[in-house]
């Protein structure tokens, strides 16, 4: 069978009610057994693919145009994507855009995920609808040489993600973040244990007060967890840092308002009221304005 793209298949998708689709492999090659879901999103195929909510799942992407404004260091939701693997219509095309830093191909080659493109990806969907995830395998092989029995038995043979602990595995890393969730007044230390959590460093780090913050995978025992005092010498100092700069920038600013003030009664004092057709008024507050000048 050939691909949308009348070349020998590279790829191969089994699913474990026997369907299987061919197209063509990029990214990594190999084998892997996985659920598969489907996205519907227009953008933001970097998220899907490094969300933790996705581990042990190959997404297929209903949008056709995927991977057209390439991958970037800051879209990541989490250290390292978490999706096992890719479905698409067409493989992606050359990346066009401003931000990009690396294309989608390379970019799963790197991060060792197998895609499949060229498929009928509206037919995949509704068996997916109508299944519910399924078990699949799919195989990248440059060769096009696929055992499609050894695929489906693969598929069928998926233990499956129902009544795994997941979490104790989506721990992504311990360490300190420059900022604090903008909502909060004062600086604290803040702890969180990561169950998969998405990007929580950005909103950390986009904050305006600095912090020390500890994330750890699910590991803290909840005693242990509850006794990290909020306040200590490390919020306490980051407070006291945050009222200096705070005294810094409102001493400025009164400095600003009153060099503005002096600008103001200069040009006050070069105005002549017989100059001006004003009411009395405001010749009168000119007058007192050159006075005090």
């Amino acid at each position: 069978m050939k691909d949308s793209y009348g070349t020998k298949p590279t790829a191969c998708l089994a699913l474990s009610d026997g369907t299987v689709f061919y197209g063509e492999g990029f990214g990594s090659t190999g084998r892997k057994t996985a659920e598969l879901c489907f996205n519907t999103s227009m953008t933001g195929y970097q998220e899907i693919l490094t969300d933790p909510s996705y581990a042990g799942q190959i997404v297929t992407f209903t949008f056709p145009h995927i991977g057209n404004v390439g991958v970037n260091l800051e879209d990541n939701e989490a250290n390292m994507p978490f999706a096992s693997g890719m479905v698409v219509k067409w493989r992606p095309t050359l990346a066009s855009n401003w931000r990009s830093q690396q294309n989608l191909i390379e970019w799963l080659e790197n991060n060792e995920l197998i895609a499949i493109g060229g498929i009928d990806t509206r037919r995949l969907t509704r068996i997916i609808r109508k299944q519910g995830a399924p078990h699949v395998a799919i195989e990248h092989n440059t060769d096009g040489d696929f055992d499609t029995d050894s695929l489906i038995n693969d598929a069928r043979n998926f233990a499956g993600l129902s009544g795994l602990d997941l979490a104790k595995n989506l721990g992504q890393f311990v360490g300190k973040a420059k900022g604090m969730a903008r909502e909060f007044s004062r600086a604290m230390d803040q702890a969180a244990d990561d169950a998969g959590v998405k990007d929580i460093s950005k909103t950390i780090s986009a904050a305006t007060n600095p912090v020390k913050s500890g994330i750890d995978g699910l590991k803290t025992a909840a005693q242990d967890f509850t006794s990290i005092d909020p306040d200590s010498e490390t919020g306490k100092l980051a407070k006291e840092r945050a009222d200096a700069a705070a005294k810094i920038k409102k001493a400025a600013a009164e400095k600003a308002e009153a060099r503005l003030a002096s600008e103001a009664a200069a040009e006050a004092a070069e105005i002549k009221p017989e100059d001006v057709s004003v009411d009395a008024k405001t010749q009168e507050t000119v007058a007192e304005a050159k006075g005090e000048a």
